[in-house]
């Protein structure tokens, strides 16, 4: 069985889509009848779930429908022809002015509506084998990258669409058509462009990629960065994913340098947070003409799950009893442990009361994940949604912070920590508490013998001992009274 698969990399050139256009109203003319694909069909059987080279996704069939003229489509027809004809009045021009859908003003038939000449001039496209995007259509941008340390993205973008197309017939220079950008540390998060031509992925030895990670939220960036969770390539889809973001996302799973790496999904642990996350791994039905430049099958959803939640309270509790213990030095054991037995037990009231019952709307999207399929593929997840529908589990993923602003952050990491081949470096200990500025002072350290404390100090071996004493040709050795000074300087801060 053939599939549709349009890649605006390898469209033809202008001419040649002219041709295309010219070609299907003609044929409509002839014969009263045409063979049309649209865009975003649903019809059944139109679009199905296979393996394509090892992967799961979902492909197009390439079937036409046949949409005659006659009295009833004589105003489809008039609109499309009307939009047809001055489609290919631009691309002859030799301008690159079909950048966005809200220009089409000049060329939009007037008792059509903006959201009827986007549909059909997808369909226009699709139906004579061409991307949109290869049109001159540029998608809108809303997910955001940004990398950590040691890593460079370079992509090279394409800046006229027109020339692009006829690259190979007008023999122009790649500067004429590309322009070259780079993504790096100093960038912080940056805008995902559309019209990636290429990229290469530069990878320092000091600083190997450990993940990449997708997150369905740009708010959460003041929570979490590349750098701070420890050398990961963080993609914000900022809801639901636009084309480049996907196409990004895709030509990563792609790049040599990230062979090894697993691609980790964060979202919200909702049926939206688990839509976002097939589409961007198996692709959407809605578009599956183009899935094979856009799905990820690498990625893999982590959770949040209800358990973490709910154990988050546990699982930060040694954290929080340290800065309880920083910030009241004075308060014994006893009281200690009472506060954290009480801080856990309402911190569990409050997640709970955090958790959302499912709606109907809710249900109605599970039963098309069940019905497409691709759920057979993730069991774990699977049972997450049918724990969902059975009883309150539904949260966000800001809701992590609900037991300390930096959990959010600490969760991610000790995920990436465990899935990732590459452990994390020396000065990045997993879950690593804060160091607080003051003195140890309190309950634990009264009995603490300073003299021992001193005595209990290796020596230095001898060789270094010797490299250190070069190094202060001038120190004087201390007076009997300067150290008992010391001494009592030391006992003063442990008391």
């Amino acid at each position: 069985m053939s599939h549709l698969s349009l890649d605006w990399r390898e469209a033809p050139t202008t001419s040649q889509i002219v041709a295309r256009i010219e070609r299907l109203f003609t044929e409509l003319d002839a014969n009263r009848a045409v063979g049309l694909r649209l865009s975003s069909t649903t019809a059944k059987g139109a679009v199905v779930l296979e393996e394509l080279d090892g992967v799961h996704l979902f492909l197009r069939k390439d079937e036409k429908i046949t949409r005659r003229f006659n009295k009833g489509t004589v105003a489809y027809w008039k609109g499309m022809f009307e939009l047809g004809a001055s489609m290919a009045d631009h691309l002859m021009s030799q301008e690159d002015v079909m950048n966005r859908f809200v220009e089409y003003k000049e060329c939009r038939p007037k008792d059509m509506t903006m959201a009827q000449v986007r549909k059909n001039i997808k369909d226009l496209a699709v139906t004579i084998g061409v991307h949109p995007w290869a049109l001159g259509i540029k998608p809108e941008g809303n997910g955001q990258i940004s990398v950590p340390r040691g890593v460079t993205i370079t992509m090279k973008l394409v800046k006229n669409m027109q020339l692009y197309r006829d690259r190979d017939v007008l023999g122009g220079r790649p500067r004429d058509y590309l322009r070259e950008t780079a993504v790096q540390r100093q960038s912080g998060a940056t805008t995902i462009s559309p019209l990636i031509d290429s990229l290469t992925v530069a990878v320092k030895e000091h600083a190997p990629v450990r993940a990449v990670l997708v997150i369905e939220h740009r708010n959460l960036k003041q929570l979490m960065s590349a750098e701070e969770i420890g050398d990961v390539i963080l993609i914000m889809t900022s809801g639901c994913p636009g084309s480049a973001t996907k196409e990004l996302l895709h030509m990563l799973y792609r790049s040599e340098q990230l062979a090894s790496v697993p691609f980790l999904y964060f979202s919200d642990h909702d049926f939206e947070g688990v839509q976002i996350f097939y589409n961007l791994k198996y692709g959407t039905v809605t578009s599956a003409w183009c899935n094979q430049t856009e799905v990820c099958p690498k990625l893999r959803w982590v959770g949040p799950s209800r358990k973490d939640l709910l154990e988050s309270p546990a699982a930060f509790k040694a954290q929080h009893e340290a800065q309880f213990r920083r910030d009241r030095p004075h308060q014994s054991d006893d009281n200690v442990i009472k506060a954290m037995d009480s801080w856990e037990s309402k911190m569990s009231k409050k997640l709970n009361n955090k958790l959302v019952k499912s709606t109907k709307r809710d249900r109605s999207l599970f039963a098309g994940f069940c019905k497409a399929g691709w759920l057979d593929y993730e069991p774990e997840l699977k049972a997450e949604l049918e724990m969902m529908l059975e009883s309150a589990s539904k949260f966000r993923l800001a809701d992590l912070t609900q037991v300390g602003n930096l959990y959010a952050k600490v969760y991610v990491r000790d995920k990436v920590e465990d899935l990732s081949p590459v452990k994390v470096r020396t000065e990045s200990v997993k879950a690593k508490q804060p160091i607080s500025v003051r003195s140890p002072t309190g309950e634990r350290y009264k009995d603490i013998d300073s003299q021992a404390l001193l005595d209990s100090v290796p020596e230095p071996p001898a060789s270094e001992a010797d490299s250190l004493a070069s190094q202060v040709p001038t120190a004087v050795p201390m007076t009997k009274t300067q150290k008992e000074e010391l001494l009592k300087n030391l006992e003063a801060l442990f008391v």
